[in-house]
């Protein structure tokens, strides 16, 4: 067989007897089957037996051109006879495979046992990275025809990993129909290639995936105690429920059981340490670490711990390849034991109360204590204990002591872990020279290991150090008491008050200072200016200082001039000068706060009550056995006050506090002067309270039963604080002086409440007067008193003045109240009058204020208002009466204003009518605007100036209306009796507005409705020709009008009153009768003593009588006036 030109094979036949046929490959052919012997004759040429022969060309042959069979061409059928063969199918090429490994989690060797239908039928391949495939170099030819059979690759098992994937694809897939496609199915570890996919030119490339599995192993370990202990653990997300590490030795690592639990790619795993043997897990402390031995592959690099006894792998850890190994570590826990101590130092030599605290303690963490407790306390040299046989108040804790050192043992308690025992307090006696002593002390037992379980030597050399303590404490000279912020009192019992001690705004005692030298009922205390020193007197009336750096007491003297019935002395204080107040009832001493603190001769402080309030306050044993308890203070001013809680014999303790001020302290006869009630808490009984001090946050009383009192001098409030009934306190003091005094001031306003329209005041306004008087201090204010007068140009409206809202009434005569001055006080105010209380709310003034009004009307004249009043009060800081000034407002009146000349009484029976000129009889009047007027001119009036009855105006102003040009003097109106007579004025405006006009025409003296001309005519800027009716019923003769010009109309509509601008004129005018007046021609001259006359044509008439009247006018002209008996006149 020739392929290519190239003979692969030589076949010849068989004889069917002797001669045996045979089939030799050449040139690398394979030859897959031998040629057979055939005696069977019957077969045709060109059919196909069943026994075939296979030539597989070598792999050089990669494509095949020509392929070329000689045989004997002619059949004869005898014997030797050629057969023919013939191609049955045809392969380009055999079928080749090759392997390729890729690993997860790891690196390594990996083995093919068994490759069917090809050669070579194993195969190895080694992995150098992970996720990374690799090749094998060995080419399998697989060996029976295409199609026809499965081949299949078989993958030895490698520990720790397992096959997850496996496919095939063809590399020749292009040039057959196996294409692009990748195919093989896996069962287990044997890759199967379908005969299907097997053609004569593929060559197949089987990638074989495999993971590495992830593993947990256990480890434990031991640390502390003794011998051995097995641990059991759960295990979650492992192939294992549990693991144990049975016999764990101290100290070395032992291997769970199980060893290496697999564990799922992405599923958490979770080991819980769940109990031990003996001792029990919880005798042990838990530390867990796991660590990822292939990090480097895996990313693992950071260790997992836990302080608990589980500890959990997070799924996003569990990778290919993870190898983690967790190690527990189990520290066997006992007691841990430690000691504080404290000293309540600095000290002072010789001083009492001194004491070391000792507190044991158990850290944290451990187990608790068992057993015995000990401490040993080596006392210092110079320090001895300040008790006999064993310390009280320790508890379970028994302290004794031989020498310097004091052993405390304690089998009953128990310190848990990470607690502290209970405190050893030792009460030591101080003594020696100042400087610094040290305590050293031991603790042990308990359970506690360490120094064999028993408390070391203590000293500077003790160890372990755990176990040993130690308190450095300094001698100092004692530190004044911080009198300036805290408070002090005397302290005790029911049956005796010695203790003196600080006490908290909290009513908590602090340590005692000092113990009174005496057992008599200590009542009255004071302190120093500097703290430096306390005084104190008791029932015995002795006068003791107690000096506080050196811890000793001084009898200073006895008081005289007291009587016993007033029973034991209550009132102490200290002033800011350093005078020392003492008092009882109302007996009073002074004494100074320095060596020989010489007491003063008995002084009795007087006082006289105008408070009002019932009852009545005091602060003095009364004949009716009222008594009261209380206490002195002082301020920044070195005023004393005195806080008294009277008691009535008729009704008890009573539910308040009454301050007084003592002043005249340096005379003979000083006075007090009442400064307020203050209400307490009320119970039965009522508490008695007689210490007070005072200090920067306020004013506080002790009572008998233990209360504390908070009282706020500004606000006037008292607050109850916490009631301490274990405080048996007889007095308080301080060195801490308030400033207490009250500041006035005042503010007056003025604001017109009636009268004109607008905010300009004119003369006939009525104006308000407010005045605020404020306490703005720190204490209330009293004798407060107000003085102030009636401004000049008004005059008071009777019965006007209100306090607080509330009608004041006025002085003899309907005088304003406080002209003469009187006593204010705060609204609500409990006293009668003089107090007023302390404001802290400017803005409000409603309600600490005195708020005092009253008011006036303007006199007609008058340009401006102002008046100063007077504020009289007590200002602490002197002692005596203190005025200020209250401020003045000024009310300015308009000055610019235009009155008429009208007259204000008709003659005769009528003269009480009027015309309404003057500001008292709200006269017409026009407030001046420039530009605004009737005619060329307006001239400012104070107030109307009416002519007479029956006299001409001749106000040279009122030059804005012509009436009948040409009419004469004075003005001339026309009438008739027959019927209204239209008469004609020329109105000058200096600028457009409006007109209101009257006449009385029938001259009784006032302008009535009947008597408007003109209402609320328009007019125009210059001359306005206006015209009017008389009436046939006006009455001829001398008679007046008014004029009212404004810019806006219905302000004048009334003939009376204020209107905002222009002007009112005013004028005389004569109504004649138009029928009965002559022409007048050919008038003499006038001269003196001749009347000029003319005669009305009807004096001739027999039915009329003639009467004659000469007269002269203001501007000398005469006139003759003549009446008909019928009424008629006219002028001649």
């Amino acid at each position: 067989m020739s392929v290519n030109g190239t003979a692969y094979a030589v076949m010849t036949t068989s004889d069917g007897a002797g001669t045996v046929g045979s089939i030799a490959a050449s040139n690398g052919a394979v030859i897959s089957q031998t040629v057979v012997n055939s005696t069977d004759t019957g077969l045709t040429y060109g059919g196909n037996p069943t026994t075939r022969s296979y030539v597989t060309l070598p792999a050089s042959v990669t494509s095949i051109v020509t392929v070329a069979m000689i045989y004997n061409g002619t059949a004869t059928g005898t014997t030797n006879d050629d057969v023919a063969y013939n191609f049955d199918s045809l392969y380009s090429c055999p079928a080749t495979l090759n392997i390729a490994k890729t690993s997860l989690g790891d690196v390594g060797t990996f083995s093919f046992s068994s490759l069917t239908n090809a050669t070579p039928t194993t195969d190895s391949v080694t992995t150098a990275s992970i996720n990374t495939p690799v090749t094998s170099a060995t080419l399998h030819t697989i060996m029976s025809p295409p199609g026809s059979t499965t081949v299949t690759v078989t993958e030895a098992a490698t520990p720790g990993y397992t096959l997850t994937a496996a496919s095939c694809n063809d590399q020749n897939g292009a040039n057959n129909a196996n294409g692009v496609t990748t195919f093989g199915t896996v069962a287990g570890s044997v890759l199967t290639i379908p005969a299907a996919n097997i053609k004569g030119n593929s060559h197949f490339l089987c990638t074989v995936t495999n993971t590495k599995t992830p593993t947990v192993t256990l480890m434990k370990l031991v640390s502390g105690g003794s011998g051995t202990n097995t641990f059991n653990f759960t295990l979650t997300g492992l192939n294992h429920a549990t693991d144990t590490a049975a016999s764990v030795p101290v100290g070395s690592a032992t291997t769970g059981s199980n060893g290496s639990n697999t564990a799922t790619i992405g599923t958490a795993v979770s080991l819980t340490e769940s109990s031990a043997t003996s001792p029990a897990l919880s005798s042990y402390s838990t530390a867990v670490s796991c660590v990822d031995s292939n990090s480097a592959v895996t990313g693992n690099s950071t260790p997992l711990t836990s302080a608990t006894t589980t500890v959990t792998i997070p799924a996003a850890k569990i990778v290919a390849g993870a190898a983690y190994t967790c190690t527990y570590t189990n520290t066997r826990k006992f007691p841990l034991l430690s000691l504080t101590k404290t000293s309540n130092g600095p000290w002072v030599a010789g001083q009492s109360a001194a004491t070391y605290t000792l507190t044991p303690s158990n850290s944290a963490g451990t187990l608790a204590t068992s057993g015995t407790l000990t401490v040993i306390d080596t006392l210092p040299s110079g320090i001895t204990p300040g008790w006999t046989g064993t310390a009280p108040g320790n508890g379970n804790w028994a302290c004794t002591f031989s020498g310097q050192t004091v052993t405390c043992t304690n089998s009953s308690d128990t310190i848990a872990a990470g607690a502290n025992g209970a405190n050893i307090v030792l009460p030591v006696n101080v003594s020696g020279t100042a400087g610094t002593v040290t305590n050293y002390a031991s603790i042990g037992g308990g359970g506690d290991l360490r120094n064999s379980g028993v408390a070391p030597t203590p000293g500077a050399g003790c160890t372990p150090s755990g176990l040993c303590a130690s308190v450095a404490t300094t001698f100092t000279a004692a530190p004044a008491l911080t009198c300036s912020t805290n408070l002090y009192g005397i302290f005790g019992d029911t049956t005796t008050t010695t203790n003196v001690q600080s006490l908290s705004l909290t009513n908590t005692l602090g340590p005692v200072i000092t113990t009174i030298p005496t057992s008599t009922s200590n009542a009255a205390m004071a302190i120093s200016t500097g703290g430096d020193k306390i005084f104190v007197m008791g029932s015995d009336y002795i006068l003791r200082v107690y000096d506080v750096p050196t811890n000793t007491w001084t009898t200073a003297g006895a008081l005289t001039g007291y009587i016993a019935g007033d029973g034991r002395p209550l009132r102490m204080a200290i002033g800011p000068d350093g005078t020392g107040y003492l008092g009882m009832s109302n007996s009073f001493w002074t004494f100074s706060q320095t060596a020989p603190y010489t007491l003063s001769s008995v002084k009795t402080v007087t006082y006289t009550d105008t408070s009002g309030l019932t009852p009545t306050p005091f602060f003095m044993r009364t004949t009716g056995n009222d008594n009261t308890s209380g206490d002195f203070f002082v301020d920044a001013d070195n005023n004393l006050y005195l806080m008294a809680n009277p008691a009535l014999a008729s009704g008890g303790v009573q539910a308040y506090l009454d301050l007084f001020v003592i002043q005249g302290l340096n005379g003979a006869s000083p006075t007090a002067t009442f400064a307020g009630r203050f209400p307490t808490p009320t119970s039965t009984p009522n508490p008695t309270y007689a210490g007070i001090a005072a200090l920067s946050s306020g004013i506080y009383a002790i009572g008998f039963g233990g209360e504390l009192l908070s009282i706020n001098l500004t606000s006037k409030t008292v607050t109850a604080l916490p009631t301490n009934s274990s405080n048996i306190g007889t007095d308080l003091g301080t060195c801490s002086y308030p400033s207490l005094r009250p500041s006035i001031t005042s503010t007056k306003t003025v604001a017109k409440t009636a009268g004109s329209a607008g905010s300009t005041v004119v003369a006939g306004d009525t104006l308000t007067y407010t005045i605020i008087v404020r306490n703005a201090g720190t204490l209330v204010a009293t004798g407060v008193s107000l003085q102030d007068s009636i401004p000049a140009g008004t005059t008071y409206v009777t019965g006007s003045t209100t306090l607080n809202t509330g009608a004041v009434t006025d002085a003899t005569g309907g005088v304003m109240p406080y002209v003469a001055g009187k006593a204010i006080k705060s609204p609500g105010s409990s006293v009668a009058a003089g107090q007023l209380s302390v404001d802290s709310t400017p803005v409000v003034t409603t309600d600490n204020e005195a708020t005092i009004t009253f008011k006036v009307k303007v006199n007609a004249g008058t340009t401006s208002t102002s008046n100063t009043g007077v504020l009289q009060y007590t200002d602490n800081s002197t002692g005596t009466p203190t005025t200020t000034t209250v401020n003045t407002p000024t009310a300015t009146t308009s000055s610019l204003l235009d009155y008429g000349e009208a007259p204000t009484a008709a003659p005769g029976t009528l003269s009480a009518n009027s015309y309404k000129t003057l500001l008292a009889e709200d006269g017409a009047r026009h407030s001046i605007v420039t530009g605004i007027h009737l005619g060329a001119t307006e001239v400012a009036d104070t107030d109307g100036t009416p002519v007479p009855f029956g006299a001409d105006i001749t106000a040279t102003d009122n030059d804005g209306v012509t009436f009948n040009p040409a009419g004469g003097v004075p003005k001339l109106l026309k009438m008739s009796f027959s019927g209204a007579t239209t008469n004609t004025v020329v109105v000058n405006a200096s600028t457009a507005g409006y007109l209101n006009a009257w006449v009385d025409f029938n001259q009784n003296g006032l302008f009535e409705t009947t008597d408007r001309i003109f209402a609320d005519v328009p007019v125009v800027a210059g001359n306005n020709t206006l015209t009017f009716n008389v009436p046939t019923t006006t009455i001829p003769g001398l008679t007046y009008t008014r004029f009212r010009f404004t810019t806006a109309p219905g302000v004048a509509t009334s003939p009376s009153g204020l209107a905002p601008d222009g002007e009112v004129e005013d004028y005389a005018v004569k109504i004649n009768n138009i029928l009965s007046t002559s022409v007048c021609s050919a008038s003499p001259l006038a001269s003196a003593g001749l009347n000029l006359r003319w005669y009305d044509p009807l004096s001739s008439s027999t039915t009329s009588r003639l009467y004659q009247r000469v007269g002269t006018l203001s501007d000398g002209t005469l006139i003759d006036v003549q009446f008909l008996s019928r009424g008629q006149f006219g002028a001649g």
